[in-house]
């Protein structure tokens, strides 16, 4: 629709996307919104929410049709984002409600990478239930089970209240 327009994309945590836009080095961000966290001079628009699973490839089908507890993942191989990231700080907070300390086996970047170790069998990852449509699909791994209600996020469209927005960047979030 606009040709003339260059978009630079940079893929980042959510909370180095939020200084990033802090500090003017991007026009938006679009991040996962942290459940009723204040970003000071900043707008917040939330676009969607999303849900988050635990999920497990072949080497753990003995848990399919079993519902665990989150208690009971300390047991097994967790792959999860690194710790600067919403995703992360999210399972974490909710392991903790549950009085269960989290350890992971793996700590990635990327939330592919996850999808992909655990796909091949590497542990249990927490990622995002509309990441994983391929691979459900293609029964290449299994959503757990787990008694406990997992929360509900958001993904939302941050801009600097202290900056005005470029048309291009207007017309972005439009379309977005």
């Amino acid at each position: 629709m606009y040709p003339d327009i260059q978009i630079r994309i940079t893929n980042r945590p959510s909370p180095v996307c939020v200084e990033l836009l802090k500090k003017g080095a991007v026009d938006i961000s679009v991040v996962n919104l942290l459940p009723n966290a204040l970003y000071e001079k900043i707008q917040v628009k939330e676009m969607k929410k999303i849900q988050d699973v635990l999920i497990a490839g072949k080497p753990f089908e003995h848990l399919r049709h079993h519902p665990i507890s989150i208690r009971e993942l300390e047991k097994y191989p967790l792959l999860l984002l690194e710790k600067n990231s919403t995703t992360r700080r999210i399972f974490e907070d909710f392991a903790q409600q549950h009085g269960v300390k989290i350890t992971p086996e793996f700590e990635l970047g990327s939330m592919d990478l996850l999808i992909q170790l655990t796909r091949i069998g590497l542990g249990i990852s927490f990622v995002m239930l509309d990441a994983i449509e391929k691979e459900l699909l293609n029964q290449e791994i299994f959503i757990l089970k787990i008694k406990e209600e997992l929360p509900q996020r958001s993904i939302g469209v941050l801009t600097n209240s202290t900056v005005p927005l470029s048309i291009a960047a207007q017309k972005f979030i439009e379309l977005f």
